[in-house]
C-alpha cells in the first residue's frame, strides 16, 4: 500500500464512521454552545470537540484482530503515545 492509498483508506473509514454525527451533536449541545460564547476559551473548543469525538469513536476503530492490535501498539510505541 502506498502512502496515498493509506490516506484514501483512512478517509474512507472516517466517512463511514459516526464521527461527523458525534461532532454535530457536540457542537449543538447547550454546554458547548456556552463555551463557544466564552471569549476566553472559544479558541480551544474545536480541538477539544475533535478529541472528545475521537475518544467516543475509538472503540469502533479499535482493531479487532491480534495483528491489528499489534500494529496499533507498535505505532503508539514508535510515536511514544
Amino acid at each position: 500500500m502506498t502512502r496515498e492509498e493509506c490516506k484514501i483508506a483512512i478517509c474512507k473509514l472516517l466517512e463511514e464512521s459516526e464521527l461527523n454525527e458525534i461532532i454535530d451533536n457536540l457542537i449543538t449541545s447547550r454546554c458547548v454552545g456556552a463555551m463557544l460564547d466564552d471569549p476566553h476559551i472559544k479558541d480551544f473548543v474545536p480541538r477539544a470537540i475533535l478529541a472528545v469525538a475521537i475518544r467516543k469513536e475509538y472503540k469502533r476503530f479499535r482493531p479487532l484482530s491480534e495483528t491489528g492490535v499489534s500494529v496499533e501498539e507498535n505505532i503508539c510505541e514508535q510515536m511514544a503515545v
